[in-house]
Parts: C-alpha cells; structure tokens; sequence
C-alpha cells in the first residue's frame, strides 16, 4: 500500500521560541512554487530562499529552499515550513522523505520536521517529531531523511512540514514525500525523556 505523493514546499519561514514549527509569528505560501516575505515574519537574523543545489537523482525540481542564519548569534530560530490537508492520510500511517544538505551548521543543529494538526486548540499536535535526538551538524552532503507518523481519523486536519534551523549556517531542503506505509512500520518518536536540542532560549 505504498501511495506516494510529492510536494513541493515554497520558501517560508517561521520565527518562533519553539523549536516545533511554533505558531508565533508563523505564516504560509499557497502550495505554488512561490517565493516572497511578509513584514514582521521572517527574523532578521534568518533568512530563506530558493538556490540552484540539487542532490545527485534529483529530476522532478531543478532548485531546493533554504533556510540560512544572516548573525552571527541568532536570537531565535528558523524553519522552512509548509502545510497540505491530512484528508488523503485519514487512519493511515505516513512516511515524509526528503533530502537535506547542510554547510557550518553550529549550535544545536538543523531537523527536518512533521507534525499533525486537529481541526480545533484542544487537538493540535496530534503526532510530531523534529530530529531533536539527532540533529545534524556542521557540514554535510545529501543525504536522506525520513520520518514516520499516524494521522488520526477522526481528529487529524492538516499535516505540517519543514526544516528547522537552530544555530548558524545554512541547510537545504528538497524533494519532499509523503506515501502510506503499512502499520507495521515503526513510528518516529520523541524522546520520551524530552531532548536538549531545540529548546526555547
């Protein structure tokens, strides 16, 4: 049962004091391969964007988004971030791939990231994880991610996704997926004795 879809993520970025694709100050692109800035949005020590990098295979886009830090000590963090409605997922377990490259990340490092929303506050954050028990670090090449999650049929509303950035450096994001996969597949979790990484400063 392996149904697989790709999305194309647009150069967003939240600011916030979570490292979870926190609500504060966080905004969406429609999901068109658009670039921009609102004011107030985008933290002045961040930056995203849109670049010519491409892991080795890659054949359905010909750029990947980034997410960079423009100070030297970032007062808060950045995520490249996008949402798609959970309606396709609804009591299916989901696995997003996606590939990541990094350059001089230094701090608590960079995590891909997803997380299911419920239609009302009562039901946000349904499932998440965001590699806070293995963040990457300084440099590295292309390399493939995955994280595995239920989406709730009764609850689940939207799926949230990006890549987050807490530190200095540059990351890249690309080739986005998302396929059902059997029940049988582990589910990624969260530490269940929490992480160090990706904590409010």
């Amino acid at each position: 049962m392996n149904r697989m879809r790709y999305h194309r993520i647009v150069a967003t970025c939240c600011c916030g004091g979570h490292g979870s694709g926190a609500r504060p100050g966080s905004f969406f692109w429609p999901s068109t391969p658009l670039i921009g800035t609102k004011p107030g949005a985008i933290p002045r020590t961040m930056k995203v964007g849109e670049a010519q990098q491409t892991h080795p295979g890659a054949a359905r886009w010909a750029s990947a988004l980034y997410v960079k830090s423009i100070s030297p000590s970032p007062a808060r963090f950045g995520t490249l971030i996008q949402t798609i409605g959970a309606d396709d997922y609804l009591g299916e377990r989901i696995r997003m791939t996606a590939y990541v490259k990094t350059e001089d990340i230094r701090g608590d490092g960079v995590g891909m990231w997803m997380r299911i929303d419920g239609k009302d506050r009562s039901s946000k954050g349904l499932s998440f994880y965001n590699m806070c028990d293995k963040p990457i670090t300084g440099t590295t090449d292309w390399k493939k991610y995955e994280i595995v999650l239920d989406v709730p049929k009764k609850k689940s509303d939207s799926i949230f996704y990006g890549l987050l950035l807490y530190g200095t450096g540059q990351a890249w994001l690309q080739d986005v997926k998302f396929e059902i996969v059997d029940h049988k597949q582990h589910v990624t979790k969260m530490p269940s004795s929490g992480c160090s990484a990706f904590k409010p400063r």
